[in-house]
C-alpha cells in the first residue's frame, strides 16, 4: 500500500511529497535575528509566494515585492513557497490540517522551553484569516469548524503587515497585531489609521522619506532592527530597507 502506484505512474510517497510541503510553517533570518534579540519568544512564519488570491491589490506591489529579494532569488526557495500557494488554493482542507498540526507542535514547544509562541501567518501574503469572504472576492473556506485560526490558537500571538485598509480598521482580535503597509498610493489610509494608534510601516526611499520624514511628531524607528511588530509602541513610523 505504502509503494502503491497511482494512475500518474509515481508511488504513494512521491506524490505526497510532490503534492504537499514538507512544512508550511518556517523561519527567514529577521525572524532569527528577532528571536536572538528577543529570546523569550518562539516564533515561526508562513511565506508563500504572493499574487492573486492571496493579496489585497497585489498588481500594485507584485514587481517590487521582498518576495522575489534575498533568498527569493533562488528558484528552490520560491518553488517550496509556490507549492504552499498551491495548497491553501486548491486543497484548503488540507493545508489546514498541516496548519493546525504545525501550530499545535509550536505551542507544545514554547510551552517545553517556557518561552511565548508567536507566528506571522502572512510572510509575503495579505490573506483575511478571520473570514471566509477575501479582499477579492473569492470565498476560501479558512475556518476551522466556525472558528478562526486565532480562536483555535489562543496562546499563540499572531502578528502580520497588511495594506488591506478594512481588515486592519476592522481588527478586534486580541491575539493579532496588524501593522499598516505604505503603498505609495494610501496615503490617506495611512493617515487614518495612523490617528486611531495603528502603526505604518514604510520602505526607505527618497520619495518616501519626503513623505513621512516631515511628521517630526510621529515616532520613527527601524523596523529592520527585528520583526515583532507586536512589540512597538502604538503611534509608530517604521523603515524597512529597500531590498534589491
Amino acid at each position: 500500500q505504502g509503494n502503491e502506484i497511482l494512475l500518474t505512474g509515481i508511488t504513494k510517497e512521491e506524490y505526497i511529497k510532490k503534492r504537499f510541503p514538507q512544512k508550511l510553517l518556517t523561519t527567514n533570518t529577521k525572524i532569527d535575528k528577532s528571536v536572538k534579540l528577543y529570546p523569550e519568544y518562539e516564533a515561526t512564519i508562513l511565506q508563500m509566494n504572493p499574487g492573486k488570491g492571496v493579496c489585497v491589490n497585489w498588481e500594485l506591489c507584485i514587481s517590487t515585492c521582498i518576495a522575489f529579494t534575498g533568498y527569493g532569488k533562488f528558484k528552490n526557495v520560491r518553488a517550496g513557497r509556490e507549492k504552499r500557494k498551491k495548497l491553501f488554493l486548491n486543497d484548503i482542507e488540507s493545508f489546514k490540517k498541516q496548519l493546525k498540526r504545525e501550530l499545535t507542535n509550536l505551542v507544545k514547544r514554547a510551552d517545553k522551553k517556557g518561552k511565548i509562541p508567536v507566528c506571522r501567518l502572512n510572510g509575503f501574503t495579505d490573506i483575511d484569516w478571520s473570514q471566509k469572504l477575501q479582499p477579492d472576492g473569492r470565498i476560501i473556506e479558512v475556518l476551522f469548524d466556525g472558528l478562526t485560526v486565532f480562536d483555535l490558537f489562543p496562546k499563540v500571538g499572531f502578528w502580520d503587515y497588511s495594506a488591506d485598509y478594512l481588515k486592519t480598521l476592522s481588527n478586534k482580535i486580541p491575539n493579532l497585531h496588524l501593522t499598516f503597509s505604505y503603498k505609495g498610493n494610501n496615503i490617506l489610509e495611512c493617515n487614518k489609521l495612523f490617528a486611531r494608534g495603528i502603526n505604518i510601516a514604510v520602505i526607505n526611499t527618497p520619495e518616501n522619506q519626503h513623505t513621512f520624514r516631515k511628521k517630526d511628531n510621529r515616532k520613527q524607528v527601524d523596523f529592520d532592527v527585528h520583526d515583532f511588530r507586536f512589540l512597538n509602541k502604538p503611534g509608530t513610523i517604521g523603515w524597512l530597507k529597500f531590498k534589491e
